[in-house]
Parts: structure tokens; sequence; C-alpha cells
């Protein structure tokens, strides 16, 4: 009987280390095989950003699109700030210096409307408006909250002025303009004019108060003397006589030729 070859021992510590070897190259392959990160994104160049879009209602496209005469000045800085208001403001006077009455008939208040009425009656209307080379517009608000804006006319024999309330009735749009002592335009000073009207008819007010005062004070020391005093037409709002009821003219209450204009310069030339 043949010898048989008895088998050898296995060694299960060789048999450990080898499976152990193989999962460590199994590993090692799938780690090596992974996919490479993405490259970071490029960055690319757009250039400038864009302008910064216009503010609503840009004086400048109103302008355009309300087409405007150049004789009308008004900055950013003294347009109103409701869109509405500016569009009124650029309309009303746009219309007073191409003297287009119907546009005036329907923004002015029922008392303006009659005194411009009566200035084209006369052969006025017109014949003032052309002696306007520029009308520089502020706006503001009065005393009492009402908006307002202050007109100052550059005319043939320098530069009148006019302050005007405006308003919405009944979803239209109201000027009136409003009552003043002759030649404030003289007495207008500082950055703020509208301001600086108000502070001048204040003035105004004040000295005819003291005025008023002293003439009852000579009444009462003199009853004689009090009735021609009275006749004389003295007191009232303004040094002189009662104040204007409606708007006036350069040429100050009762010029002679003619009726009391709109707001606007009659007689540009008159001192």
């Amino acid at each position: 009987m043949m010898n048989q070859a008895k088998p050898q021992p296995v060694d299960r510590r060789s048999g450990a280390l080898w499976i152990s070897s193989l999962l460590l190259l199994t590993s090692s392959h799938l780690i090596g095989c992974s996919d490479p990160p993405p490259p970071p994104p490029k960055v690319v160049d757009q250039g400038p950003p864009p302008p910064p879009p216009p503010p609503p209602c840009a004086l400048d496209d109103l302008r355009q699109e309300l087409q405007i005469d150049d004789k009308i000045r008004l900055s950013q800085a003294e347009a109103p700030p409701n869109c509405d208001e500016r569009r009124n403001v650029l309309i009303f006077f746009n219309a007073f210096v191409n003297a287009d009455a119907d546009t005036l008939r329907q923004m002015m208040s029922s008392e303006d409307s009659l005194q411009l009425e009566a200035m084209i009656n006369a052969g006025q209307f017109e014949s003032a408006i052309e002696q306007i080379r520029q009308v520089t517009l502020e706006t503001g608000i009065g005393p009492e909250g009402q908006h307002c804006c202050l007109a100052l006319y550059l005319v043939n024999g320098g530069y009148e002025a006019q302050l005007w309330y405006y308003a919405e009735e009944n979803g239209m749009p109201s000027f009136s303009a409003a009552p003043q002592p002759p030649g404030i335009v003289d007495n207008l000073s500082g950055t703020d004019l509208v301001a600086s009207w108000f502070a001048v008819l204040e003035e105004e007010r004040e000295i005819a108060n003291e005025l008023d005062d002293e003439v009852d004070d000579l009444g009462s020391a003199a009853p004689s003397s009090s009735s021609s005093s009275n006749s004389s037409g003295g007191g009232g709002a303004f040094p002189g006589g009662a104040p204007p009821t409606g708007p006036i003219g350069p040429g100050g209450p009762g010029s002679p030729g003619g009726p009391v204009g709109p707001g606007g310069p009659i007689n540009p030339g008159s001192p």
C-alpha cells in the first residue's frame, strides 16, 4: 500500500493576512479611481453695473413728455415732491408763457379767471406775455400749510414776482394768485425765496398794525381829526391802504392802462 502524503497544516494567520492585503488593495483602488473635484467657477467680467433708474417723475422726462417751453426754469430741488403737482406746475406756467388762455381758464381759480378775461377783453394779455423772457419757479409750503409756487418773471424791465397757491379741487388742479404789496420782489432775499416772501408780508403787517395803533392814538387825542384820518385811506393790512383782494401785476394796484392782471406781469417796464 502506497504511502499517502499527509496534508500540510494551513497557516490561518497567513490567510488572514492575505485577505487583509486584498481588502487594502481594493479600497486603495476604489479611492484612486474616484472622480476628481469640479473646477472652480470662472469669474466672468460683466463690466460696470448699469446706471440706476431715473427717479420717478424726473423733470427732464416730464419736460419732454409735456413739451415744456425752455423759458420755464425749475430745478429738482425746487420742484414739488409729488408727481401730479410737478405736472400741474409745469403745465400751468407753460400755458402762461405761451399765452394759452384755454388751459389757464381750466386751471385758475374763478376770481383769477375773471381777471384773465378782463385782460383778454382789454387786449392786454398777449402783449404782456410777449415780454416774458424767462420764468424761474420755486415751490414750498406756506405758514398755514398751503402748497405754493413763487414765480420770478424776467421781463424787459427786470424781475417781477408773484406767488401762487395751488391745490386740487374735485380732482382738478386749481391755482390762485396770492395778494401782495407792490415792489415785493425788491425785498426778497436768501436761498428760500418762498419763506422770504412770507417773512416780508409779516413785516408789512407789523408795520401796518403799528400805523393803525398810531392813528387810533391820534384819534383818541384829537377827536376832531378822526374823520379826516379815517377818510385818508390809511390802515389796512399794508401801508397806504387796504390790501388788494386779488392778484396784482408788476405795476401795482391801480396801475393806469387797464385791469389788474392775474398774477403775471402787466406793465413790466413800470417802476
